[in-house]
């Protein structure tokens, strides 16, 4: 811990730097994902890439585990 540094003060440090990278990420991630899912329902039979449910609840899951810790 940093000298001098109230630890309260640390831990708003560390959970805002991780929400920063978990947001890059899923600005990142969500549209890469959504094209590799349109690539996936053009080659599988069945596979529908325009459901919104799977996307959102995957990006709440990886943003809570990003900001544990």
């Amino acid at each position: 811990m940093a000298l001098g540094a109230r630890p309260a003060r640390v831990a708003g440090m560390v959970v805002r730097w991780s929400l920063r990278l978990v947001v890059v990420g899923l600005l990142v991630g969500l549209p890469f994902a959504y094209g590799v899912a349109r690539l996936a329902e053009q080659q599988l039979f069945g596979v529908n890439a325009r459901d919104p449910v799977p996307f959102f609840a995957v990006a709440g899951l990886l943003a809570v585990a990003g900001t544990e810790g």
